[in-house]
């Protein structure tokens, strides 16, 4: 349970963290959804993760995308090991302000906590099964006192 709080919260901090202004321009672009990286390039490249010691639950790089329908996320892992782990992603629209999330249990219930002034309004969340692949998969939206599933 401890290595499955662990990868949830690098994985929302990641996203938190990320300066999306900067990004904007660069990230624009229709993805392939299949599985392959390739159409993937540097400029969507938002975070770069480092040797966690966890065999199973080690996030190598994170991409953002988008286009004018949909927003394109992709999760590249460096694991050596296959584990069932729960990944988030915490989705911050109005980062600054402190409007969302901020403690108490997300959307999971796990104790992750946010401040000056980054607050989460959606969170995806899936769990990966290391024999079953993507199983549960969730996009809860924060309504002011409580998810929204």
């Amino acid at each position: 349970m401890k290595k499955k709080v662990a990868l949830v919260l690098m994985a929302v901090l990641v996203l938190s963290l990320v300066p999306f202004g900067r990004f904007a321009s660069a990230l624009y672009g229709t993805k392939i959804i299949d599985g392959n990286l390739s159409d993937w390039t540097v400029s969507d490249l938002i975070a770069v993760g480092q040797d966690n010691g966890q065999a199973g639950a080690n996030l190598d790089k994170m991409y953002v995308s988008w286009d004018d329908q949909y927003l394109y996320i992709a999760i590249k892992t460096s694991n050596t090991q296959s584990w069932d782990v729960a990944y988030g992603i915490g989705i911050d629209v109005d980062p600054g302000t402190g409007n969302g999330y901020v403690s108490g249990g997300d959307s999971w219930g796990r104790s992750i906590e946010f401040s000056n002034g980054f607050a989460l309004d959606y969170e995806i969340y899936f769990w990966w099964g290391w024999n079953s692949g993507m199983g549960t998969d969730n996009f809860n939206t924060w309504t002011g006192s409580g998810w929204n599933y």
